[in-house]
């Protein structure tokens, strides 16, 4: 304001001051019940993600037990796919443990297998970035089956 605004200028000046002020009160509240509904819709995503990931793996479970039940042993199966492999490669059974790598190999495997190979879901499922996933998806697919030749 300046010496030559008349009291209604002033008037009007500090009328519309504080309109702007309540504007922006009003923003701040928005502003905050946006971030409110953010945290709950975050809240509610974690919760159907835990459902889904525990749905899954009780699935998996039901799966497993409908297998044995007719009388199809995965394990067993996996067991002879290795002795199979161990013939074409001309190498010996490797021990009765496996290495952790070959248990990673084989659940990360599973995992995609049981997501139909939805790369997302399944590294949702296994705690891990996709690009995480895709890494190791990418080494234990090319890893040769035959011995390299020397």
């Amino acid at each position: 304001m300046n010496e030559t605004d008349t009291p209604t200028d002033k008037a009007e000046y500090e009328g519309l001051q504080q309109r702007i002020d309540a504007l922006y009160a009003e923003i701040d509240k928005l502003e905050n019940e946006v971030a409110l509904i953010n945290l709950k819709q975050r809240a509610i995503h974690q919760e159907h993600r835990a459902k889904a990931t525990t749905a899954l793996f009780v699935g998996f479970q039901e799966w497993d037990s409908q297998l044995l039940q007719a009388g199809i042993d995965v394990a067993a199966e996996a067991e002879q796919i290795a002795d199979r492999v161990h013939a074409l490669r001309g190498t010996s059974p490797a021990p009765t443990f496996l290495t952790l790598d070959d248990l990673q190999k084989a659940y990360v495997l599973r995992i995609l297998n049981m997501c139909h190979g939805n790369k997302s879901l399944a590294a949702r499922t296994l705690g891990m970035s996709r690009s995480a996933l895709r890494r190791l998806v990418e080494r234990y697919i090319s890893e040769p089956i035959e011995p390299k030749a020397q």
